[in-house]
This record gives structure tokens, C-alpha cells and sequence, in this order.
């Protein structure tokens, strides 16, 4: 398995493997984001693009992002998806922190549902935190 950064004059070359794979992978996340915005921040390289290959076959995406601050600064794993992420998630983790750290970063942060809390804890990860989220779309509900 080949996984690296994709350098953002590579980001058209490879798109159309990527958006198939976040189409049939991440329909959670394009309830949020969509396709034109995720492609348009990678080409103004304020998201990372990391992917995972096995000879031509696209197996892992992950979408980084950076959070900098004067003393400070944390690379948030954004959204990870693929047909074999158990195959290459340890290898991509460990690839995404020797470059945030190569780099100056403080911490790998990431979030998501329980299920990636199991995978990564073998990894050094722990949650430290919760997420608590309320919708205000409409006002004044209790």
C-alpha cells in the first residue's frame, strides 16, 4: 500500500478516483460539506488531501487540515474513508503524525462516531474530550 500527501497541483489529476470514493463512502459528511467546496479548498491548499493506493486502485482518502495558533498547533484529521480502511488505517495514522509533526504540529486531533475510538486506541489515542452539538436552525426550542 502506497499512502501520501497529494500535492495540490495533483489534486485534478486524481479527483475523479476521490469523489467516487467519497460518494460511495461518505454520505454522513456530504450531508455537510459538498463536492465543489471540498475540491476547491484542497486546490487553495487549506485542506490536506492524504490517499491510499494499491497498484491503481484507490483504497483509503483522508481529508487534514490545519489549526494554528502562537503556541500552539493542531492537524485535525477531518474525514477518512476507503474500501480497506482497517488494511491501512495504521500506516496512514502514523504517516498523517510524522508529517504534522515534521511540520510543527502539537497534536493529531480527530473525531467521530465510538467506533473510531476502538480502532485508534491501539495507536496511542485516547478521547479526551466530548462533543456536545445542539441544531438551532429553529429558534426557541427546548
Amino acid at each position: 500500500m502506497d499512502i501520501g500527501l497529494v500535492s495540490v497541483g495533483c489534486v485534478p489529476v486524481i479527483w475523479g478516483d476521490v469523489q467516487e470514493l467519497i460518494e460511495e463512502k461518505g454520505q454522513e459528511w456530504l450531508k455537510i460539506v459538498d463536492l465543489k467546496e471540498i475540491y476547491q479548498r484542497c486546490l487553495e491548499d487549506q485542506l490536506d488531501l492524504w490517499i491510499g493506493n494499491e497498484k491503481t486502485e484507490l483504497k483509503l482518502v483522508m481529508f487534514c487540515g490545519w489549526e494554528r495558533h502562537a503556541k500552539r498547533s493542531y492537524y485535525h484529521v477531518i474525514w477518512i474513508g476507503g474500501r480497506d480502511i482497517k488494511g491501512c488505517l495504521k500506516e496512514g495514522i502514523q504517516k498523517i503524525e510524522h508529517y504534522a509533526c515534521l511540520s510543527g504540529g502539537n497534536e493529531v486531533r480527530l473525531g467521530g462516531r465510538g467506533g473510531w475510538e476502538r480502532l485508534l486506541k491501539p495507536y496511542g489515542y485516547s478521547s479526551r474530550s466530548v462533543e456536545l452539538r445542539k441544531d438551532v436552525t429553529v429558534c426557541w426550542r427546548h
